[in-house]
């Protein structure tokens, strides 16, 4: 199991946890107030498949990477993305839409970081708790509206985890 955190625009961090093996993918999304007024949540994957780079591609170039069959990702000039996820790393991976087969063209995804910034009183222990519910339900929460308070979001959590 492969487990981070990206830092999108607004407050919370989004946590992350993906088995290589079987290609699932658990995204726990804290991000308040965001752009698309999308709720916080756990979300849910199968057949995802995620690589890591230092490069900050363009669109364009994302657009040009491969998946081989073994579920590893090459970039445009056949370099092969890495597996592990480390600080300042950009995250890239190919969805499943139909939860059967990757989708031609990849996500980019925001940078790792290694110092989350989580609603108040949630740790990480508390998110993997989140994510182990969300694997044994393999199906998404729902936690907050986007523009709850962080008090709100924070007591959501822990009401999810204990029930």
């Amino acid at each position: 199991m492969k487990f981070w955190f990206t830092r999108p625009e607004n407050p919370f961090d989004s946590f992350y946890v993906y088995d290589q093996s079987s290609k699932v993918f658990v995204r726990v999304r804290l991000e308040l107030d965001r752009y698309d007024s999308g709720r916080t949540k756990c979300i849910y994957k199968t057949n995802r498949y995620v690589g890591f780079s230092q490069t900050d591609y363009t669109e364009q170039e994302v657009a040009n990477f491969k998946l081989n069959v073994d579920g590893r990702i090459y970039d445009a000039e056949n370099n092969l993305l890495d597996t592990e996820p480390q600080q300042g790393y950009y995250v890239y991976d190919f969805s499943s839409t139909d939860g059967i087969n990757p989708d031609e063209t990849p996500h980019r995804g925001n940078k790792v970081i290694s110092n989350p910034q989580l609603p108040p009183n949630v740790t990480t222990n508390i998110l993997i708790w989140l994510v182990i519910k969300t694997l044994i339900l393999r199906n998404d929460i729902i936690l907050t509206s986007a523009n709850s308070s962080p008090e709100r979001l924070s007591n959501v959590i822990f009401r999810t985890v204990i029930n």
